[in-house]
């Protein structure tokens, strides 16, 4: 939540957890993907939309793991130009 603004230049509009290693972040107008509002439609713009949230997600994965915080993150876009990203950490066993 806090890196988002450095990197995207706003907020991220969503944030939820469900307490045991899973977030969910929600951005309803993702910068890299506004450009596609033109034609979101086109068959190859989903292909390109999906390729573009590799940043994000590696971006999140980079800055978890500057903390030494293992991560999965998965980024899907549900409508354009939103992006929604999950974030898995798994749970230390003990």
């Amino acid at each position: 939540k806090d890196i988002w603004p450095i990197a995207f230049g706003k907020a991220i509009d969503n944030l939820k957890t469900n307490n045991r290693g899973t977030f969910v972040l929600a951005d309803a107008t993702h910068p890299l993907l506004a450009p596609f509002l033109t034609d979101p439609s086109h068959p190859d713009t989903a292909k390109l939309a999906i390729t573009l949230l590799a940043f994000p997600c590696g971006f999140v994965r980079g800055a978890l793991g500057a903390f030494g915080v293992e991560a999965t993150v998965v980024g899907e876009v549900p409508a354009f130009p939103q992006a929604v990203f999950q974030i898995v950490i798994p749970q230390a066993r003990e």
